[in-house]
């Protein structure tokens, strides 16, 4: 993924582009739910998804990624939006830190560029899953479900969860089709088939 900063980030508009969890969620919260955000935010869903399916998460040495949570927060001060991510950034940054463990700008780079994207997606599929019940009938829940049933594959477990979480919680029963399909299928890895089972029981409670 070493070129997803320079080729990908440039083009996430505002308040998304943020990298800092709480910062983004926080502007998000204020972004109003009419039918052009909406359509904004199932078209970058889109992309970030391609991009986490083709992408397998990148290697790092555990002792950082037990502390990531900590990490993950100064890089993100240090390089406040997507398109500031750099190996410069990093590499002067860890020439202030040290992180328990030897690691290079560019593994962490590639990293934290990996990471922000799987954030992103858990923010998109917040801010859906959210939404005002005034604003639902804004998402066009078959152009949702075409984006799951496309991308949901290669995900990690729990993005592919939350993913799953969301279809069912905007499209209801038209859900089903989807949700069966992976719980029930043998050649999906079993933490993915579980994911969707875990939510096959939501589809029919009243909203």
């Amino acid at each position: 993924m070493p070129e997803l900063p320079s080729h990908w980030f440039a083009g996430i508009p505002e308040p998304w582009r943020l990298t800092h969890p709480q910062l983004r969620r926080a502007a998000i919260a204020r972004l109003g739910c009419d039918a052009d955000n909406v359509d904004a935010v199932l078209q970058l869903l889109d992309r970030a998804l391609e991009v986490l399916t083709t992408s397998p998460e990148p290697p790092l040495p555990e002792p950082i990624l037990t502390y990531w949570e900590f990490t993950a927060q100064w890089l993100a001060e240090a390089m406040p939006e997507m398109v500031g991510i750099s190996e410069q950034a990093a590499a002067q940054l860890l020439e202030q830190k040290d992180l328990g463990s030897p690691v290079s700008a560019a593994e962490l780079t590639e990293y934290f560029s990996w990471w922000v994207v799987a954030d992103l997606v858990r923010s998109l599929l917040a801010w859906l899953r959210d939404m005002p019940a005034a604003c639902r009938s804004n998402i066009d829940a078959a152009l949702f479900l075409k984006v799951a049933e496309r991308r949901w594959r290669g995900l990690q477990p729990y993005l592919a969860g939350e993913l799953f979480r969301t279809a069912v919680e905007v499209a209801g029963a038209g859900a089903r089709p989807l949700i069966e399909a992976v719980g029930n299928d043998p050649s999906v890895p079993e933490p993915v088939r579980s994911a969707a089972r875990n939510y096959a029981g939501w589809i029919d409670l009243p909203r």
